[in-house]
């Protein structure tokens, strides 16, 4: 059961990403054994989080359990995702388990059985001896072994190097004609890239052509950074350096195969990568044309503020579309001197769900902030009376839920439509949802 077995990985991967606060979530695939008729599969998926205790192992997997009640306060959940997991797993003649270790993570796998399907022929990929020889460059020894790995499949000379010392080494001792470099996450700033961007900026003109991928937040400023390296090597007259930085191509990461496999594609047989609706950039226009629009909006004379009178209920099959949560807000108008924008509060832990969340409103047009638990949402409404025209809440959050949240807010008066999003609501949950004030119970993942 594709479906089911989506599911189990989903869950997994919510979890490692959920207590995991740096380093890396890993996914691995692997063939483990065959016979005429069936595969057995076994996927992983390996955090750097925080561990668990051999002796907590045990329960892991039984219904309403967690490691200790500490969990439940500071990350949230029920318990019964690893139970529901480990049932659907087991009906496909599969098995569950986990290994960990305090304060080094967790891999937790399955093994799943499968029906051997009829021979497809592949696409056959491979690269332009052009590229050739093809440098990787990532700190992270993951990242750098699957890039590698990925490029050397399709046919490519590659040498990985670890950091920019050893790319500089490796860049003025051999000829070089792609550069893939992955820059690494950040928390907050762009010190951790400094070293590797002088590396580019010292080596651009010994590299053909170059790849950098960075994460999705930090595309524009690197995109502004290299435009900036650029103009200076045109101050002082190095314009072959100059061409060189603006041929560069920036992608977000993780970068898709067939992303990567396009654009090294099109350098070879063009120079330069013209970017394709599925790259980040997509997005940015988009963003563009919503800031033009609103720009145009503020120059009338007289403005509107949008003020929602009221959210209507959509159809359970419609619970997890965007568009149709964001149609069922009735807005009136109410004239306004200057300006303000339709403004939303999203109140959700996990960061991949946050980052689709506010991705999703934007295209909409609104002014999206986001905060990682209820208390922070409390703090911004009640105590430093921010006002929002809309808000999503999680239910289950660390240090407060999104009812508890929603309790306190109501108890200051304050009047707000708030969207509840949860992984799986019953319907009894879903009444007891509406009647403790919730305009709109919904579900995960959100979709456009």
């Amino acid at each position: 059961d594709g479906d089911r077995l989506k599911q189990v990985v989903l869950n997994l991967l919510s979890n490692a990403t959920k207590f995991t606060q740096g380093g890396e979530v890993e996914v691995r695939t692997e063939l483990e054994s065959e016979t005429g008729t069936h595969h057995v599969i076994k996927v992983s998926v390996r955090d750097t989080g925080i561990g668990i205790p051999e002796a907590a192992q045990l329960k892991l997997f039984k219904r309403f359990s967690q490691v200790d009640s500490s969990t439940t306060r500071n990350y949230g959940g029920t318990g019964l995702g690893l139970a529901i997991s480990k049932q659907l797993v087991e009906l496909m003649s599969g098995t569950m388990g986990v290994t960990s270790m305090p304060g080094e993570g967790s891999t937790f796998w399955f093994t799943a059985v499968l029906e051997k399907a009829e021979i497809l022929r592949e696409e056959v990929r491979r690269l332009p001896s052009a590229l050739c020889p093809m440098l990787v460059v990532s700190p992270n020894s993951s990242t750098r072994n699957v890039l590698t790995g990925c490029l050397q499949a399709w046919g490519a000379e590659v040498t990985g190097a670890a950091d920019e010392r050893e790319a500089q080494i490796y860049v003025n001792a051999h000829s070089t004609v792609t550069a893939v470099v992955s820059l690494p996450f950040p928390e907050h700033n762009l010190v951790a890239m400094e070293a590797i961007l002088e590396f580019i900026t010292a080596s651009v003109s010994k590299v053909r052509f170059w790849i950098i991928l960075c994460p999705i937040s930090f595309v524009r400023r690197i995109r502004d950074l290299v435009a900036e390296m650029a103009e200076s090597f045109d101050a002082k007259g190095n314009m072959l350096a100059a061409h060189a930085a603006r041929a560069i191509v920036i992608l977000s990461q993780p970068v898709r195969q067939g992303v990567l496999y396009d654009c090294l594609t099109q350098l070879s047989s063009d120079g330069v990568y013209r970017r394709r609706s599925f790259d980040s950039n997509a997005d940015d226009a988009q963003t563009d044309k919503l800031r033009v629009r609103r720009r145009s909006r503020r120059q009338h004379s007289e403005e509107t503020m949008p003020v929602v009178d009221e959210v209507s209920k959509p159809d359970d099959k419609d619970r997890h579309r965007m568009t149709d949560m964001l149609a069922g807000v009735r807005i009136s108008t109410v004239p306004m001197i200057k300006a303000l924008s339709f403004k939303v509060l999203v109140a959700e832990d996990s960061e991949a769900n946050q980052i689709a969340l506010k991705r999703m409103l934007i295209k909409h047009g609104v002014d999206v902030t986001v905060v990682a638990d209820g208390s922070e949402a409390v703090d911004l409404v009640v105590k430093r009376g921010v006002r929002f025209n809309l808000a999503f809440f999680d239910l289950n959050m660390p240090i407060m839920g999104g009812v508890e949240a929603l309790h306190s807010i109501r108890q200051a008066n304050v009047e707000m439509p708030v969207i509840a999003i949860s992984a799986s609501v019953g319907d009894a949950q879903f009444q007891r949802l509406i009647e403790e004030g919730f305009s709109v119970v919904t579900t995960k993942p959100l979709s456009e």
